[in-house]
């Protein structure tokens, strides 16, 4: 699985601008502001995370000005009696 870290990654990995405003109904001039921008609107995060998946990718949550959730140690196993 790849990982991408630019809004500009995701954006070419989804077939590039015109593709993506196509796919999300969108105009290009949009997609374009989110790649120079740097980040995407927050409401377009479930759609493009899908998006990614299908192509066997990923992108971190700050890309859409989330916070990233930290990785949770294991919680120890309590002993049973």
């Amino acid at each position: 699985m790849r990982t991408f870290t630019t809004s500009g990654q995701v954006i070419d990995a989804l077939g590039g601008t015109a593709e993506l405003a196509k796919a999300l109904g969108r105009k290009m001039t949009v997609i374009s502001n989110w790649r120079t921008g740097g980040a995407f609107p927050a409401n377009t995060y479930l759609v493009l995370t899908d998006l990614l998946q299908k192509v066997d990718s990923r992108a971190p949550a700050h890309l859409w000005n989330m916070v990233d959730a930290p990785m949770r140690a294991a919680e120890p196993q309590r002993a049973t009696a």
